[in-house]
C-alpha cells in the first residue's frame, strides 16, 4: 500500500472551521450573493482605480509594489520594504494602524507550518517580513488614500535610518 505522507500534514486541517462549514443556510443570502455578483464588475474597476492611486502616491517612497496588486487581488495594494526586519515591520505597521489605516503584513511562510524536513524557502521568509498590504474597500475614499500615502511616506522617511 502506497502511503502519501503529504496528506498527513493536512489531516484535520479544517477541524476548527466546523462551525462555519456546518452552519445553517439562509435562503435570503442567495439574493445578497446575486446582488453582489452583479455589482462585482463595477466594484472591481473602482478597486483597481483605488489601487492605482496607492501606486501613484507611493511611487516616490521607499516601498516597492509587489507584482500581485490590483489585477490579481483588488482588495489590497501590496508593497514591500526591502531589508526590513520582523520587529521594524511590526512597529511601522502599528504606527500605520494607530493612524487609522487598514494595513496588514504578509502571512507567515507556509513552509514553517509543514514540519519535518521541508525545503528552506528564504524568498518566502523575506517577502513575509518585508510586506505591507494596504487594504482597499468600498469605505476608503480617494482623499483618504492620498492622506494615508502622505503619512506612510512621512513615517518611512523618519524610520528610514532604523529599518535596515
Amino acid at each position: 500500500m502506497i502511503h502519501n505522507t503529504s496528506s498527513i500534514k493536512f489531516s484535520n486541517l479544517l477541524d476548527s472551521y466546523e462551525p462555519l462549514i456546518f452552519s445553517s443556510w439562509d435562503p435570503n443570502w442567495s439574493i445578497s450573493i446575486i446582488t453582489e455578483l452583479k455589482q462585482y464588475p463595477t466594484n472591481l474597476l473602482i478597486r483597481k482605480h483605488k489601487a492605482s492611486l496607492w501606486h501613484k502616491y507611493l511611487a516616490d517612497s521607499n516601498l516597492f509594489p509587489i507584482g500581485m496588486n490590483s489585477n490579481s487581488a483588488p482588495w489590497r495594494y501590496a508593497t514591500r520594504l526591502p531589508g526590513i526586519n520582523w520587529m521594524k515591520q511590526l512597529e511601522i505597521g502599528n504606527i500605520f494602524r494607530k493612524y487609522g489605516m487598514h494595513v496588514s503584513h504578509w502571512y507567515l511562510p507556509s513552509n514553517w507550518f509543514l514540519g519535518g524536513a521541508t525545503e528552506s524557502l528564504p524568498g518566502a521568509s523575506q517577502l513575509a517580513r518585508e510586506s505591507f498590504q494596504f487594504w482597499i474597500d468600498s469605505e476608503i475614499s480617494e482623499e483618504s488614500i492620498i492622506k494615508n500615502a502622505s503619512f506612510v511616506k512621512k513615517v518611512l522617511t523618519v524610520e528610514d535610518t532604523l529599518v535596515i
